[in-house]
């Protein structure tokens, strides 16, 4: 909800920009109003999500039924990026429809290159959220998973936010993302959980 009410606004307040300047402002900027948001909410998202599970013991009990902790850490992991993929694909599905509509300006950037900066985004985000569930699934403590993760989403908007679009980096990205869910598929399988 937070996702969608940030990007009509986002998209609002652009139509409404351009309307009483008068001034042309193309539509391309859109695209990185409300980036910074997504750090945030998905670092609490996860941190809850998964801390939940150790502060409530739904681990063990996953694990007395059977379950083993890769499939544990496995699942969390498909969940929590789905979930996270669904939150950052609101926006861009908004912005898009509003230039659909007819309601903002088209973008004078050609449809290929947009696509590619999703993509590239996309694969920055995925790198970010990897590393959240991997610290996560290591912190048995509720507060930690949340702390830890919105700390780091608050380093990763202050010092990497200008290469949230850089399109030279995403095999870069997705490098990092396996290596720390394979670590942490490693760690979580080995981990003590009692």
């Amino acid at each position: 909800m937070f996702m969608i009410i940030t990007s009509l606004y986002f998209t609002y307040h652009y139509v409404q920009n351009m309307k009483y300047t008068q001034i042309y402002v193309p539509t391309d900027g859109i695209f990185s109003e409300g980036a910074d948001h997504i750090y945030f909410i998905t670092a609490l998202l996860i941190g809850n999500f998964v801390g939940k599970d150790f502060a409530y013991n739904t681990i063990r009990n996953k694990i007395a039924v059977g379950y083993t902790k890769k499939e544990i850490y496995l699942s969390d992991l498909i969940v929590c990026l789905s979930a996270s993929a669904a939150i950052y694909a609101v926006k861009y599905i908004i912005f898009l429809g509003a230039e659909f509509l007819g309601f903002i300006r088209k973008f004078e950037m050609p449809y290929e290159t947009i696509f590619k900066m999703i993509i590239c985004s996309f694969i920055f985000l995925l790198a970010f959220w990897a590393l959240i569930i991997f610290i996560c699934t290591l912190s048995a403590n509720i507060a930690l998973s949340l702390a830890i993760p919105l700390i780091l989403a608050y380093e990763v908007y202050e010092v990497y936010d200008s290469s949230f679009f850089d399109m030279s980096y995403p095999l870069k990205y997705l490098i990092f993302a396996l290596a720390v869910t394979l670590g942490g598929l490693i760690i979580f399988t080995r981990k003590d959980l009692k």
